[in-house]
């Protein structure tokens, strides 16, 4: 299926809902998708099942409510511009079982009134965010990374007020970290990759592990490590 613009769950009150499974099912639009424009939407790509479009946007007026489901190996959801979780209402982006989605810069509950949430899981999910990522700033975003999910963030995670990032289990591979007048970072488990972090980070039960063999993290503010949790550090040649 193709099309010029995508819409799910358009006009207030409606209910829309669309689902693309199967290894060979695609759907592309050459415009943008919106997955609860002014109603209720729902996206599942699933088995195998691919989407693509230029830019995202899961719930995007007040009072709407989107919801999009990436599951299974194969799954995969390719925007390439922005990816928005709860632009304005209500939005929820769930990566599972192996799904993947991908985009240039992501943002959870970036504006007045919204509430973004985000959640990648199990062995192989995937969220790749080829520059920054934004969570919170006037309305309220949740990222969840909990075991065998992997987000990455070619620039910069930006946690605003009123955004919320918890690492717990799982992998988080990003250039920098940085709280712009707010946000918090929850370092419950799994793994971090970070070159620098602007402020102070405590180390629950997860492993800090400086670069990609061998690399470097930078923490501006003070670091705590917990029992239980790990720093792994990688010898970077045999030579003093």
């Amino acid at each position: 299926v193709s099309s010029l613009f995508a819409i799910i769950g358009r006009s207030a009150g409606s209910n829309g809902t669309a689902i693309v499974s199967g290894i060979g099912s695609t759907w592309s639009s050459n415009g943008g998708l919106s997955v609860g424009a002014q109603g209720t939407g729902t996206l599942t790509i699933e088995a195998g099942g691919s989407v693509s479009n230029s830019f995202g946007i899961i719930c995007d007026t007040p009072g709407s409510t989107g919801t999009a489901n990436v599951t299974g190996a194969g799954s995969t959801w390719a925007n390439s511009s922005q990816l928005y979780v709860g632009r304005f209402g209500n939005g929820t982006l769930t990566i599972a079982a192996g799904g993947s989605v991908s985009n240039t810069n992501g943002f959870i509950g970036p504006f007045i009134g919204s509430t973004g949430l985000a959640t990648v899981t199990g062995a192989n999910s995937q969220w790749m965010n080829s520059g920054n990522l934004t969570i919170g700033n006037s309305g309220t975003g949740t990222l969840n990374i909990e075991p065998g999910g992997t987000v990455s963030v070619a620039q910069d995670v930006a946690l605003l007020p009123g955004g919320t990032l918890n690492l717990d289990g799982g992998t988080l591979d990003t250039a920098s970290v940085s709280f712009q007048g707010g946000g918090a970072f929850n370092f419950l488990g799994g793994t971090l990759h970070v070159g620098i972090f602007n402020g102070n980070l405590t180390n629950v039960g997860g492993a800090l592990a400086p670069g990609h063999s061998a690399g470097s993290t930078t923490i501006i503010g003070n670091y705590t490590q917990q029992a239980g949790a790990k720093l792994e550090l990688e010898i970077g040649g045999t030579s003093a």
